[in-house]
Order: structure tokens, then C-alpha cells, then sequence
């Protein structure tokens, strides 16, 4: 299990591509106790991110609709950017941590996806250090959540 949510569980798992390539990829399932709306939201989202095409988006490959979807997704195999930047932090990590250019760096590909996104009229409402990196301060679990489908 990479990770959970209120309602889906990521696993990581192996595809063979058209060469006979085995390739990495993250499992998106909803779970048996998801209700009618999860279930509806988990569609919304696929049907959203199916046709989201940018380096600093994650890359939905693949959806199968039944009793219960599944996404499948590209990997990212360095994890989500939380963990490696707590990795990285100069107070644990001496000789690979990160500089101020290298932060600089995150927010600037962080900045290109969000205006990417914003092109198509699309909203992350879940901006959270746990997904990419944008946070008040980078080395705690917080973050910022807009409930509901009000306005920004």
C-alpha cells in the first residue's frame, strides 16, 4: 500500500508495455464501504485527469470501469515530494540536502502545474505538501483544504 484517503487506497504495482517493458504504476481502488457519492467523485476525478498532458501532472494511464474502479496511474518513484523533502531537510540529510535553489526549483514545476491546470478552468482544491510540495512550512504535516463546491 503506497497510501489511503477517505475513500480509495493507492497501491504500486508493475504493467508490461507494448515492448514487453515492465513499467511502474500506482493502483487507485475505491473501497467496499465507499458510498454512492465516493464512487461518484472517484469517476469525476478520472474523467477530469484523463485528459491532463504535462510533465508536473501526474499522468493517468489507464481507467476500468466496474462494480469498483481503478485508476492507474504513472509512478512516482522517488514517493510524493513530502516525505522526500523531510528526507532531505538540512537537519537530517548533511550531505544530499537540499539548497534554496533546489526549493526554488520545486515551487517554480509546482507553479507550472498549477497554471496548467488553470487553463482548462480546473481548481486543485486539495493543495497539500503530501501531493506535491506547497506548504507554510515543508517539514510539518499541515496543509490547506477548501471543503464543499462553493467558490474560491
Amino acid at each position: 500500500i503506497l497510501g489511503s484517503g477517505a475513500f480509495a487506497t493507492v497501491y504500486d504495482g508493475v504493467v508490461c508495455d507494448s515492448n514487453g517493458k515492465e513499467v511502474k504504476i500506482a493502483i487507485k481502488t475505491i473501497r467496499d464501504t465507499a458510498t454512492e457519492q465516493n464512487r461518484i467523485d472517484f469517476l469525476k476525478e478520472a474523467k477530469l485527469m484523463r485528459n491532463f498532458k504535462h510533465k508536473h501532472i501526474l499522468q493517468l494511464f489507464c481507467i476500468f470501469l466496474n462494480k469498483n474502479p481503478i485508476l492507474i496511474f504513472e509512478l512516482m518513484a522517488g514517493g510524493d515530494l513530502l516525505s522526500y523533502l523531510r528526507k532531505n531537510q538540512p537537519q537530517k540529510c548533511k550531505s544530499g540536502a537540499l539548497t534554496t535553489n533546489d526549493l526554488f526549483s520545486v515551487c517554480i514545476d509546482v507553479a507550472k502545474g498549477c497554471k496548467y491546470l488553470k487553463e482548462p478552468h480546473c481548481v486543485h482544491r486539495d493543495l497539500a505538501a503530501r501531493d506535491f510540495g506547497l506548504a507554510r512550512d515543508i517539514y510539518k504535516n499541515d496543509y490547506y483544504r477548501k471543503a464543499g463546491e462553493g467558490l474560491l
